[in-house]
């Protein structure tokens, strides 16, 4: 793909299939919270009531209308959290931050009252972390986990 602008559109009920197997491709997950598979059954549930949920937007990047990555608000008051992924062969090219960045301006475009945006990323994912800042994104807090059992 050239380095050609990244368009936005809101997903729509078609992307269901596409966006199933992009969320479930191990290299998607491998840095996602949670890492295992989605059924069929919970994704075409899950994906039905983000589409329908008005706190939510559901981006998909494009570039030369091929899809590159999605972005996904949740909204709560003046304050959106961000979702990102790219498609599996899409890494490497510098999309990322470009997504966010296009994401970013249609918020301000399409939804004013949002003044803040959020994103919780895991430390191990150094790429997603480099990308947020590249993207103008600082970092605010950090969450500690411990796992009793070990």
């Amino acid at each position: 793909l050239s380095r050609e602008p990244i368009q936005l559109r809101v997903v729509n009920e078609d992307d269901c299939a596409d966006v199933f197997q992009w969320r479930n491709h191990e290299e998607t997950r491998k840095y996602f919270f949670d890492t295992s598979l989605v059924t069929w059954e919970n994704h075409c549930k899950w994906f039905s009531e983000k589409l329908s949920d008005e706190n939510c937007i559901f981006l998909v990047g494009l570039v030369e209308d091929n899809p590159i990555g999605t972005l996904r608000y949740e909204l709560k008051d003046n304050c959106a959290t961000v979702s990102v992924y790219l498609l599996p062969d899409m890494h490497g090219y510098g999309y990322g931050a470009e997504l966010l960045r296009q994401g970013s301006s249609w918020l301000l475009l399409h939804k004013p009252e949002i003044k803040n945006l959020k994103a919780e990323v895991l430390t191990a994912n150094i790429s997603s972390i480099r990308t947020f800042y590249n993207a103008g994104f600082s970092d605010f807090a950090m969450t500690f986990n411990k796992d009793l059992d070990k």
